[in-house]
């Protein structure tokens, strides 16, 4: 008898991201004789996941989880196939972070920490037998009367070349993204995971700076299929730190022969890496730049020197490079002169390359990340439920040492007053850009008519929509 697992991810949002998590863990299922169907879908189509349960009649329902809003239908979806009968399992960034939160919720059985090709494999055989022992199973949470249970971390999966995601279970197509004036842009993961310390970041949670990758060859496979099967033409690597042996990056981008984008920390941005992005067609680079002081870089191990920022814009300078650069305001510690440090980099980057497009958020502390403990010192509340963690995100994380408006002001302001890609540039930019340049530099950020009357305007637009007005 075949053996059948759905596979569901629900998503809130407008745009489908690739699901490589769940796309990798069909692989390994695959390769241990399971039958699997996958959906992944938007919250207005959970009846699909129903259905579907009723038709396979699956050994289980595994739910790909991430801590937003999306986990809300996937805990109405939970709950409903649990009624139904069924075994239930999550896996995913909820559960590597927040296993314990995630089993306060009653309908959910077991809980996979990271990589889940290894533990998806063993918990479903412990299953099948008359006495199955879950503490065996590396990597997995569950329940033994009423009481969680936390099992040791699974080692990092180091061989990916093992596995590889099943493309054919999803229409590539959807996946589709609009970058760097191309249309057919395709997210490819060549690696796993980052080696450095940056002491805000879910790596340091999840991965412990482990790194792992696919072999040069394995990714010139996986790039010419979406390209020679699915028109693919431009890539967008979505690896963690693409760049964490530069020699491996190069080797991977010259077999592509695609415009290109990726995550690259700005100390790597030299000049001679910087001129072979140009000759290599590089369209965009990511930059976490975190801050303008460097007392803030140090403060969370970052590992960069704010001379590697302005290095980065100048090497790039006079190219068709975007370097994209993003910071955070609202760190612990943090003082006022150091986020107008931050602001007057921003501004010294752009005036030195003017295809610098810098993005300004709000700092929100990940459970697990040495900041969280230091958070959590300070004062900081962290949501109880799942639910509550749904809904997290840094419009209802209080931040006990700052002025939460203000940051959440700074952050607005920056976006009309620092984007300079003309595909991310906000309504109303021509207007709002000098009104924000102001308060930039005269640190001016009360009272802020002119974001309520954005506000105001898209709160108008929502409800006309809503009526059927405007489409």
């Amino acid at each position: 008898m075949v053996k059948k697992i759905l596979l569901v991810k629900l998503e809130t949002q407008t745009h489908l991201y690739a699901p490589y998590g769940m796309l990798y863990a069909t692989d390994a299922l695959r390769q241990a004789g399971y039958e699997v169907e996958f959906l992944h879908i938007f919250e207005n189509e959970i009846n699909r996941v129903y259905e579907a349960t009723k038709r396979l009649n699956p050994t289980a329902i595994c739910f790909s989880v991430s801590t937003a809003p999306p986990l809300i239908p996937t805990l109405e979806a939970t709950r409903k196939v649990k009624e139904m009968g069924y075994t239930t399992i999550w896996g995913g960034m909820h559960t590597s972070v927040l296993p314990e939160i995630a089993l306060t919720e009653n309908s959910l059985d077991f809980a996979i920490m990271g990589d889940g090709e290894l533990p998806i494999i063993e918990l479903l055989s412990e299953l099948q037998k008359k006495i199955p022992d879950f503490r065996k199973v590396k990597g997995l949470a569950y329940k033994k009367d009423g009481k969680i249970m936390i099992n040791p971390k699974r080692e990092f999966l180091q061989e990916l070349d093992l596995y590889s995601p099943a493309f054919d279970l999803i229409d590539v197509k959807k996946y589709f993204m609009n970058l760097f004036g191309l249309k057919k842009v395709f997210p490819v993961i060549t690696s796993r995971g980052c080696p450095f310390r940056c002491a805000f970041c879910y790596n340091l949670a999840v991965n412990n700076m482990r790194w792992s990758t696919h072999s040069v060859e394995k990714v010139t496979q996986i790039v010419d299929y979406l390209k020679t099967e699915h028109g693919m033409d431009g890539i967008f690597f979505h690896d963690d730190n693409f760049f964490t042996e530069v020699k491996r990056a190069k080797q991977i981008v010259e077999a592509a022969k695609l415009p290109w984008s990726a995550e690259v920390r700005a100390n790597v941005i030299t000049q001679d890496v910087a001129e072979w992005m140009k000759q290599n067609n590089c369209r965009m680079a990511f930059v976490g730049a975190e801050s303008g002081s460097q007392r803030v870089l140090d403060y969370i191990s970052k590992n960069i020197k704010r001379d590697d920022l302005i290095n980065a814009a100048r090497n790039l300078s006079g190219s068709d490079v975007t370097l994209d650069m993003s910071f955070i305001l609202g760190f612990p510690t943090e003082t006022k002169e150091e986020r107008m440090q931050t602001f007057s980099t921003i501004a010294e980057l752009q005036k030195i390359n003017p295809r610098v497009n810098a993005t300004v958020k709000v700092y929100t502390p990940y459970p697990g990340t040495p900041l969280y403990a230091e958070s959590l010192k300070l004062g900081f509340q962290p949501p109880k439920t799942n639910e509550d963690w749904a809904r997290f995100n840094r419009e209802t994380c209080h931040l006990p040492w700052a002025d939460n408006k203000e940051l959440e002001t700074m952050h607005r302001v920056s976006v009309y007053a620092f984007t300079t890609m003309k595909d991310f540039l906000p309504p109303f930019y021509s207007v709002l850009h000098p009104m924000a340049v102001m308060r930039y530099k005269s640190n001016f950020y009360k009272f802020p008519v002119e974001l309520r009357a954005i506000d105001a305007l898209r709160a108008g637009k929502r409800v006309a929509r809503k009526l059927g007005v405007v489409k």
